[in-house]
């Protein structure tokens, strides 16, 4: 590790000794840490699709209004349109055998976000944080067609997910969300003649 001595920070960044230490100690804080006891499933649930199991990766937003979520990164949702399959109709793509690891996002399809549109017709957000967004387009490639999906781990209760309350039941849950009311009824498909 870098930071393996207060002498190494002092040496390296050229500060007082009080201060060296400060870098040491955050330095000692903000390194990776072991899962914390969680087993690797825990943190990497695995879930099966019609093409194959996924792996994803369990984070905490950090924001007041979203949960924490498991994030399914760079699923494929088409073969790739590259080569003869270019400027193509999209196939299903081919199934895999293996566990696909989904815990990293895939390339973006190619784009160039500089200069593209005058500044008054893009939001605020957006040209301010210009420098943000470029960041999320550096990896680009024709083959782009992947999807992320971010599956919430509590309901909107604040109850960790699997069906919300563990007993296979969404009805108490349903009713709650709809006030009381009665749920919504389907029309029949109209009848051709």
């Amino acid at each position: 590790m870098f930071l393996s001595s207060p002498s190494f920070v002092r040496r390296v960044l050229n500060v007082r000794p009080g201060s060296a230490l400060l870098f040491w100690l955050l330095g000692l804080a903000l390194r990776p840490s072991p899962l914390s006891g969680q087993k690797p499933e825990d943190k990497y649930p695995v879930v099966p699709t019609n093409y194959g199991k996924l792996r994803g990766i369990k984070k905490g937003l950090n924001n007041e209004i979203l949960g924490p979520v498991v994030q399914y990164l760079g699923i494929p949702y088409a073969t790739p349109p590259v080569g003869e399959r270019r400027f193509q109709p999209p196939e299903a793509p081919a199934s895999w055998s293996e566990v696909r690891n989904a815990t990293a996002f895939a390339p973006v399809c190619p784009q160039n976000i500089h200069g593209m549109l005058p500044a008054i017709m893009l939001p605020v957000w957006f040209t301010d944080n210009l420098e943000i967004v470029a960041s999320y387009v550096q990896n680009q490639s024709e083959d782009c067609l992947y999807l992320n999906v971010y599956v919430p781990m509590e309901d909107a209760f604040g109850r960790v997910s699997s069906d919300g309350d563990g007993d296979g039941d969404d009805d108490d849950d349903d009713d709650a969300l709809r006030g009381g009311k009665p749920p919504p009824r389907r029309l029949p498909p109209p009848s051709e003649g």
